[in-house]
Order: structure tokens, then C-alpha cells, then sequence
């Protein structure tokens, strides 16, 4: 009976364990970003039919986009969030009806729970979603420390990393490459922020993530996904 006792609390141990930085009712899972590429360029009502069957449902119109919700709804994530645990909008043509644009949001209230979504959400882009970018940049910025200079608080780390099909035909090595990246992501150590953008000319496509910390209060993925490059002046 003892030996039973063990081993029921040596397994319920390691469950909590397993399962002490997690606070999302959502999975850890590729949803949004596979959802991002599903409906683009899709006619809406075709798109609206995908996004319910994979668990979003409809709430609206929101700054002229087509607002669809699933998780848990939390005050705290309202301020910089959606809200609710996970969010997508679609942007939608008015003449064609189709889906022109997609970008997300999903919020966490810890730095551990983000990560692991977001290297799911980064990896799936890389090898699913556009494996031959022109350009992909990454960044990692690492948390503050304290340094001697008196009249410099902190001092922000951080590493940038570069890989995509211009960079290997022209042989640059300006950075680390996107392997480099992916080892330190899956680290998670002492990470702060970080973000990533993708790029092709041919057959135009551009994705954008981002991780950040709000007001030190939550924490947000955000995904952005459209057939088309964006012309920064």
C-alpha cells in the first residue's frame, strides 16, 4: 500500500511540475499561424467556415477587419491585447470579398508560456508556411543587467540573426544564421523579447512576429501575414 502511495505521488510530482508555468486554457499549438495562411486570398465566407470548425468564433467588425476570438476573456489582456486569450482578424476586400490580409494576437501572463508558443509559431513559419524567404532577419533581446558605468543603469543585450536564400547565393555571413537562432530560442534562457520578419519578392509574401512584454503586466505573440511587400518610406 506505501509502495502505491509512492509512486501516485511521485507522478502527481511530476505532473505539476510539467505543468507549474502553465496558465493558458488554450494548447500550446500552431493554430493561428496555420489559420493565417489557410484564408488568405480565400473568399470570406470560406474562410469564416475554417476558422469556426478550428475553434474561433465571430465578434465582429473591428477597425474595418473581420474580428474572430477563442481562448479565455481577461481584463488584464484588454490594454495592448484583445481581451481574450487569441485573436485574428481578417482583412477583407469590400468589392472582391476576399481575405487580403491576416494578423493575430495571442496573450499570456508569463514570459515561460509565451515562449513556447512562440518557438511552435516560429518554427511552423519557417518550415511550413515561407521555407524560402529572399530575407529573414531575427532578434533576440535579452534581459537588462546592471553595469559599472554609474551613469548608465542598464545596458540591453541582444543578438541579431540573418539567413534566407539572398544571403546563402551571395555567400554573406552578416549574423548568425537561422539555426543559430532556433538553438537559442530553445534555450529560453533569459530572454526578454523577440521578432522576426520574413520576406520574398518572387511570388511577394511577407510575415511578421513579434514577442513583447506589456506595460510588465502580460505578454503578447503578435502575427501578421499578407501576399504583398509593405513599402516603408
Amino acid at each position: 500500500m506505501k509502495k502505491n502511495t509512492l509512486v501516485l505521488l511521485t507522478m502527481a510530482a511530476v505532473l505539476t511540475a510539467c505543468n507549474s508555468y502553465t496558465e493558458m486554457t488554450l494548447p500550446a499549438d500552431t493554430t493561428l499561424p496555420q489559420a493565417s495562411e489557410y484564408v488568405l486570398d480565400k473568399e470570406y465566407s470560406e474562410a469564416k467556415v475554417w476558422l469556426e470548425k478550428h475553434g474561433y468564433t465571430y465578434t465582429g467588425e473591428d477597425d474595418y477587419s473581420r474580428k474572430f476570438e477563442r481562448g479565455e476573456r481577461d481584463t488584464l489582456f484588454d490594454n495592448g491585447g484583445a481581451g481574450v486569450e487569441e485573436a485574428i482578424w481578417l482583412g477583407v476586400d469590400e468589392k472582391t470579398n476576399i481575405v487580403g490580409y491576416v494578423s493575430g494576437v495571442r496573450s499570456f501572463r508569463n514570459i515561460t508560456d509565451a515562449l513556447n508558443v512562440y518557438e511552435k509559431w516560429s518554427n511552423y513559419t519557417w518550415k511550413n508556411i515561407l521555407p524560402d524567404p529572399l530575407v529573414w532577419h531575427g532578434t533576440i533581446f535579452f534581459n537588462e543587467e546592471k553595469t559599472l558605468n554609474t551613469d548608465v543603469t542598464y545596458n540591453i543585450k541582444y543578438q541579431d540573426y540573418t539567413d534566407g536564400t539572398f544571403e546563402r547565393e551571395e555567400g554573406f555571413e552578416y549574423a548568425p544564421n537561422r539555426k543559430e537562432f532556433e538553438k537559442q530560442l530553445k534555450q529560453k534562457e533569459n530572454i526578454r523579447d523577440t521578432n522576426e520578419s520574413y520576406e520574398r519578392s518572387s511570388q511577394p509574401k511577407e510575415i511578421q512576429l513579434l514577442l513583447q512584454n506589456i506595460d510588465k503586466k502580460f505578454y503578447t505573440i503578435e502575427f501578421e501575414n499578407h501576399d504583398f511587400i509593405v513599402q516603408w518610406e
